[in-house]
């Protein structure tokens, strides 16, 4: 895999070179990494697996700010779906219903940056021309 260069969709001050840490995702919308005045940490988090915010992790789910809220706290949701960065990006999320996890692993793997481990699906079938 060739070194990841931008994510047009990151939003700022985000970039590639980011850090991005365990409680950044982890964590409960009342905490302080929330914007709420509550205790960081993911004790109270009403998202599976305890995260922060909503995340569809499953296919076949419709797309919305909310379905999507925890990819959408670092990724502008309209670059996304304006297929700004990755082909058929709106197709797919939208049309086809595969949800982000299906193809990227938010935890990354060692000497990569978050999510640009793409994940091999050999039973995901593709309507469109590669």
């Amino acid at each position: 895999m060739r070194p990841l260069r931008r994510v047009p969709s990151l939003i700022a001050p985000l970039t590639v070179n980011s850090f991005i840490k365990c409680i950044d995702c982890h964590n409960n919308k009342q905490g302080r990494g929330a914007g709420g005045a509550g205790l960081n940490g993911q004790d109270g988090s009403i998202y599976t697996p305890i995260l922060e915010h909503n995340l569809a992790l499953v296919d076949y789910r419709t797309e919305s700010a909310a379905e999507y809220a925890l990819c959408y706290k670092c990724h502008d949701r309209n670059n996304i779906l304006s297929n700004v960065g990755i082909r058929h990006h709106s197709l797919q999320i939208r049309a086809q219903q595969i949800a982000c996890t299906t193809c990227h692993d938010p935890h990354g793997f060692a000497g990569k940056p978050l999510s640009t481990c793409f994940k091999m699906r050999v039973t995901l079938q593709m309507s469109y021309p590669v």
